[in-house]
């Protein structure tokens, strides 16, 4: 979906950022839940703002916020969704790593 935004094909990727909100807080989760550690949201915000430019996790949280909420989406920079989507394919291979 990312890639088709960069060529012109869609031109709202913040849509994408409700989706990988939601993956990162479940990656987050399985971290929590195999480190035998609660999670919370302020702990997930702040684990998000350790690996990901603040700026960033404020621009896809607010937007996933606003989904979530029924509000208008705020425009986020495609930059900001890809940004959110590597860091989610790096935790995923860590999250799997700790499962094998």
């Amino acid at each position: 979906y990312l890639d088709l935004c960069s060529v012109g094909e869609f031109n709202n990727p913040e849509t994408s950022a409700y989706s990988i909100i939601l993956r990162l807080r479940e990656v987050y989760i399985m971290n929590c839940l195999l480190g035998k550690m609660k999670h919370n949201n302020k702990d997930f915000i702040e684990w998000l703002k350790k690996f990901v430019d603040s700026s960033i996790v404020d621009s896809l949280y607010g937007a996933y916020l606003a989904k979530k909420e029924s509000r208008k989406v705020p425009k986020i920079r495609l930059e900001e969704a890809y940004a959110g989507l590597e860091f989610l394919e790096e935790q995923i291979k860590k999250v799997l790593k700790k499962l094998k």
